[in-house]
């Protein structure tokens, strides 16, 4: 009965330790890719930042680094060839291509691909002339807001100075004792101790005026501090900011790209669009007067800029998102698709994304 016995205790044992989840280096091995074609056939259009060729015709680009790193965790050869981004689609429905670089993830590229996790979230932006510092404070300060603001204001320094007129006209030379130019004398006043500017030529001597002194020192501190944030928020002073569509572009020339998501998107506003063959053409259309601002996805406008040196600035906005996701072809085995897409979260999720993201775009958009 003991050799018996310890039998079944042993397969008991080894029936459990199979049961139990792997742990170690035995959980972290690659998911196997199966039996691929050799080698898999890589699209790559030309999409800075995503993918570009570079002064030596290399292939480069967030998505090209992001695929080569892929492919050599899990040992897959490839070669990358040129597809227009228009004809991607239709080259993975085809089973032309196995993998597309960068690719939007649509409905209509759904039905056609296994798309991966989108490896980069871009929105609409505008790249337009800078606009100076001191336009941009007047065009903000003419709203209704700060108007009502400065209309309330103007009315408090006229009445304080009113009070202090009033008390002092008597006993103080420095207030005359004309109305009008007393009340000037007063709003002067008002105005010089709310700026903690003190100059010192006009100060009240009564008990009253002192009084109404402090009391108003004391509410201009407060008065200060609001003036200052409607300054601050009318100046806006900021190298790239954010715009909304299509409050902040009524009665501009947008350029945009034919065929472009983001004609689509801008169309739906009726605005005055400019239909231009591709962002170098938009970006020398804006350049000549012709436009006065291009419309595109913000990364590919910011790689766009500093590959041409260009003077314009990008104004970001949080609509028209696109996410930028690999395309893998249906004919690809499924245990090959499952290893891909998990290697691209592995990496988009790992410490040093972000530090290949800046890389090609500085701005980090």
């Amino acid at each position: 009965m003991r050799p018996l016995l310890c039998v079944l205790l042993l397969l008991l044992g080894l029936g459990s330790a199979a049961a139990q989840p792997l742990t170690g280096d035995a959980a972290m091995q690659p998911v196997p890719v199966g039996p691929l074609p050799q080698p898999l056939t890589v699209a790559a259009p030309e999409r800075p930042p995503f993918a570009s060729r570079g002064v030596d015709q290399s292939w480069e680009g967030i998505g090209i680094d992001l695929w080569r790193t892929v492919a050599e965790e899990l040992e897959i050869a490839y070669r990358i060839v040129p597809v227009p981004p228009d004809g991607i689609e239709a080259a993975l429905a085809a089973g032309e291509i196995d993998v597309a670089i960068a690719l939007d993830a649509t409905p209509s590229a759904i039905d056609n691909a296994t798309l991966t996790i989108p490896y980069y979230t871009a929105t609409l932006g505008l790249a337009a002339e800078p606009e100076r510092v001191v336009l941009r404070i007047m065009r903000n300060a003419i709203t209704p807001d700060f108007v009502r603001f400065m209309g309330w204001l103007f009315a408090v320094l006229l009445v304080t100075g009113a009070l202090v007129w009033i008390v002092e006209r008597r006993r103080n030379p420095q207030f005359a004792a004309h109305p009008l130019i007393g009340l000037g004398d007063g709003f002067w006043w008002a105005v010089v101790t709310l700026t903690t500017t003190g100059y010192g030529d006009k100060a009240p001597l009564t008990f009253a005026g002192r009084s109404l002194a402090i009391l108003w020192m004391l509410v201009g501190l407060a008065v200060s501090t609001a003036l200052t944030a409607a300054i601050v928020a009318a100046a806006a002073v900021v190298s790239e900011r954010t715009v909304t569509i299509p409050t902040d572009v009524v009665g501009r020339r947008i350029a945009v790209v034919s065929g472009s998501s983001a004609e689509a998107y801008l169309t739906g506003f009726r605005l005055t669009l400019v239909p231009v063959d591709d962002i170098n053409a938009g970006i020398a259309t804006v350049h000549h007067g012709g436009a006065d601002a291009l419309a595109g996805g913000a990364p590919e406008l910011s790689a766009a800029l500093q590959r041409h040196r260009s003077r314009l600035s990008i104004a970001a906005t949080r609509q028209d998102p696109q996410y930028v996701v690999f395309g893998l072809s249906p004919r690809l085995p499924p245990a090959t698709s499952m290893a891909i897409q998990r290697a691209v979260v592995d990496r988009i999720t790992s410490d040093d994304w972000w530090t290949l993201v800046q890389r090609y775009l500085p701005s980090g958009r």
